[in-house]
């Protein structure tokens, strides 16, 4: 039986993620709210695979096609994020998310919204990107940790729902996960 290309559970998972998202703001009370909270848990689910492959491979071994394509799909769903949260629900009034979260939640996020949009970039343009060292490699770290920073910060310490800390403590758990594997290999080295 052929083996489906890489692209196939990215681009399902996302379409799937992008229904609910539509679909569930449909029924929900607040639908700029909802899609806003929606969207980033998606990104969230949809930047783990590509989160806890990071953690396992980089500096050791090739990051390979799933790490790029699950990383781009979660980068996709924060800018939906981005749309839903800033343009629908704040009018485009980024000072009035300030006011709402904080500098210490929307300071980061507005952050990490430019850094991972440069390192998705970097991810498709440069030939390296599978096994990437020096500045490159140091950039896919700071975007792998400001994310990760971002999502925990986000999902459980500002935990707006019941979602939110089940799709924060479900990333502690993967991130862990690939954490041990990382360090049992070593160990094994």
């Amino acid at each position: 039986m052929p083996r489906a290309p890489a692209i196939t559970l990215p681009l399902a998972a996302f379409a799937a993620a992008l229904a609910f998202v539509v679909a569930g703001g449909v029924m929900a009370g607040d639908v700029a709210l909802f899609r806003a909270h929606a969207t980033a848990w998606m990104s969230a689910l949809m930047a783990m695979p590509a989160m806890w492959h990071f953690l396992r491979r980089a500096g050791r071994r090739p990051l390979g096609q799933s790490w790029r394509l699950w990383w781009t799909a979660g980068w996709l769903m924060i800018v939906i994020h981005m749309w839903w949260g800033l343009g629908a629900l704040h009018q485009w009034d980024a000072a009035s998310v300030f006011a709402r979260q904080g500098l210490a939640i929307a300071g980061p996020t507005f952050l990490l919204e430019l850094v991972w949009t440069v390192d998705v970039v970097l991810a498709w343009t440069r030939r390296d990107w599978a096994d990437a060292r020096g500045w490159a490699g140091a950039w896919h770290w700071f975007a792998w940790a400001l994310a990760a920073a971002c999502f925990f910060v986000s999902l459980i310490l500002f935990r707006n729902d019941a979602a939110s800390l089940w799709t924060g403590a479900l990333m502690l758990a993967v991130l862990l996960s690939a954490l041990l594997r990382r360090l049992a290999a070593m160990e094994e080295a």
